[in-house]
């Protein structure tokens, strides 16, 4: 395992929110910092150390279609939660919701890596999280991560 420098403070800041977010309400965290300083270490570590209580999910934005992305990341669902999820979804809102809706009977944490690559495949995607985060943040218990470099 990498060794981490310095990062005890944002861990236990992250192992905070993801207790808020299981017990409590639903929590959405950024993390932004230049590439290649450990973000998506970091939020790897945390769905480590906590996969035996809550699942987590890795969603990379790579630079595909929205079709090709979601069918990943369904897969992903499918196989980190054990839920059914069904084949011909293409839409990144309608699995959003989905992961929200299932949000409702069970905690875990999402993680949304690359997340500003959303604007290279379709930029409606920030305001459809940003309308179901708001109708649904309040009734769910998901640890919503995203991490994105900056320039």
């Amino acid at each position: 395992m990498k060794k981490f420098y310095d990062r005890v403070r944002e861990m236990n800041e992250l192992r905070e929110l993801q207790r808020q977010a299981y017990n409590d309400y639903s929590r959405f965290v950024v993390l932004t910092g230049r590439r290649r300083v450990g973000k998506t270490s970091l939020v790897y570590r945390l769905m480590s150390e906590t996969q035996d209580d809550a699942p987590g999910l890795y969603f990379f934005v790579g630079r595909k279609t929205e079709t090709v992305l979601v069918r990943t990341f369904v897969q992903e669902v499918r196989e980190k939660l054990g839920e059914f999820v069904p084949d011909g979804m293409s839409s990144f809102r309608e699995l959003f919701q989905m992961i929200l809706e299932i949000g409702k009977r069970r905690h875990f944490t999402l993680f949304i890596d690359e997340f500003q690559e959303f604007d290279n495949i379709n930029a409606g995607i920030f305001s459809d999280i940003q309308e179901l985060w708001d109708a649904y943040k309040k009734q769910t218990n998901v640890c919503l991560i995203v991490s994105g470099s900056i320039f």
